[in-house]
């Protein structure tokens, strides 16, 4: 795009051209683009250089993922196989393995609650159920409200996405999945050792980016500190040292 004559007259080529080299000139260019460009207001809009007839030599654009470039792609990435390359097929049934384990182990040490939390009798979770799980809190990671059980509420005004309702999954069995819903296997956890109720997943999940994740021969690390005041009893106190 160029601005209108009083831009256009300038040359930085040669400052000493006449007036009327310099008419010569900017009449020139304006025929040139006057077939392909749209004057407005004084303004001339130049065609996108991919639609440019004029330009001999365009440069192609290069196509750019939304990923990250130490990522990498055999094929196009999109969101949904980009999150099942690190958090594969195979995690997910593990996750639903260790969860139903844990509900099984719950209600033979509860024989009184007859199989039933929340109200729902329990059911082994599947894959499917468990991937609709992880998307609703995904979903919730984005649209942020007061309470966990808003999402499912039926007012007008103050209720969640429509994501949230029976038909994909119910607010009760949401909560029995969660409470329930294990990261390694229930036999294998050292009360301890808290790391032990993770350890088989982030196992997954180093070994997935490890096949993903090409960093080069040189990459920095860096951490992140947020803010927590939730209930850990296994949190790291970090002291500030005053200079």
């Amino acid at each position: 795009m160029s601005s209108d004559s009083s831009d256009l007259d300038y040359d930085p080529v040669d400052d000493s051209a006449s007036d009327e080299e310099d008419e010569f000139s900017y009449n020139s260019r304006e025929s040139d683009v006057e077939a392909e460009c749209v004057t407005f207001e004084g303004w001339i809009i130049v065609p996108h250089p991919e639609d440019d007839k004029r330009l001999t030599d365009v440069v192609q654009p290069t196509l750019h993922y939304d990923v990250h470039p130490a990522v990498v792609l055999e094929e196009v990435m999109s969101p949904m196989k980009c999150f099942e390359t690190f958090v594969s097929e195979t995690i997910v049934t593990f996750l639903c393995k260790w969860t139903n384990e844990r509900a099984a182990k719950y209600f033979l040490e509860n024989i009184d609650k007859n199989m039933k939390v929340h109200g729902l009798r329990w059911r082994d979770v599947t894959v499917s159920e468990m991937y609709v799980f992880i998307a609703l809190v995904l979903m919730q990671g984005l649209i942020h409200l007061p309470h966990l059980s808003d999402y499912w509420r039926k007012d007008f005004l103050l209720a969640g996405p429509q994501v949230f309702s029976a038909t994909i999954m119910s607010r009760d069995r949401f909560l029995s999945i969660m409470k329930f819903l294990r990261f390694s296997d229930p036999k294998a956890t050292d009360p301890s050792r808290p790391m032990t109720r993770l350890a088989m997943f982030f196992a997954f999940i180093k070994e997935n980016t490890m096949i993903a994740i090409d960093p080069g021969e040189t990459f920095a690390l860096d951490e992140c500190l947020m803010f927590y005041k939730g209930r850990l009893h296994f949190k790291q106190y970090i002291q500030i040292q005053k200079i």
